[in-house]
C-alpha cells in the first residue's frame, strides 16, 4: 500500500513518504503478537532513513560547493595515473 503511494517520487521525497507511512503501520501494532511484524517494519524503516541521509548528504555537499572538491580528492590518483607524464608525477616504485 505504501509503495503504490510513493509513486514515481525522486528517491528524497519517496523515502520520506515510505517512513511516514511504515511508521502510521507502526504505530498501530502495540499487541504482544504484532512484535515481530514491527520490528520488520522498524529495519525498513531505517532503510528510508539512510537514503534521507545519503540523499541529503549528497544535497548539501553540492549547493555548499564541496562537491566537486571531494570528487578531485577521490579521483586524484586515478588521473595521475592516465596522465602522459604519469611517471613524473605518481611513482610506483615508491611508497606513499
Amino acid at each position: 500500500m505504501c509503495e503504490i503511494g510513493a509513486g514515481n517520487q525522486s528517491a528524497f521525497n519517496r523515502a520520506v513518504f515510505m517512513m511516514n507511512c511504515l511508521h502510521y503501520v507502526q504505530s498501530v501494532l502495540v499487541y504482544p503478537f504484532t512484535r515481530n511484524k514491527a520490528d520488520d517494519i522498524e529495519k525498513q524503516i531505517q532503510e528510508y532513513v539512510d537514503i534521507v541521509v545519503d540523499e541529503q548528504h549528497a544535497v548539501l555537499l553540492k549547493q555548499s560547493g564541496i562537491a566537486p572538491i571531494i570528487h578531485a580528492m577521490e579521483t586524484k590518483d586515478e588521473q595521475a595515473r592516465n596522465m602522459k607524464t604519469a611517471h613524473v608525477y605518481y611513482r610506483t616504485d615508491v611508497e606513499q
